[in-house]
């Protein structure tokens, strides 16, 4: 089943870079995302809870092209 996440970022300066520093990290990886997800979920909320273990269960998602890196650092 397909479904779309949108993440609007809080701050307008957005920090991650690709393990070699050599690129921004966009979009987030997927992992970031559902960390963020976990942080700001009830515990206590038995719907919130199956929703983040089937999320958790899902392939990895798939970026369409569009999405490359738009920033590189500077050496």
């Amino acid at each position: 089943m397909p479904f779309r996440i949108t993440v609007h970022l809080l701050d307008p300066v957005y920090q991650a870079s690709t393990l070699d520093r050599g690129a921004a990290e966009w979009p987030p990886h997927p992992y970031r995302v559902f960390c963020g997800l976990v942080s700001v979920a009830d515990p206590k909320d038995p719907v919130q809870d199956a929703a983040l273990q089937w999320l958790e269960q899902q392939p990895a998602p798939c970026w369409p092209s569009c999405c490359a890196p738009v920033a590189v650092w500077p050496n």
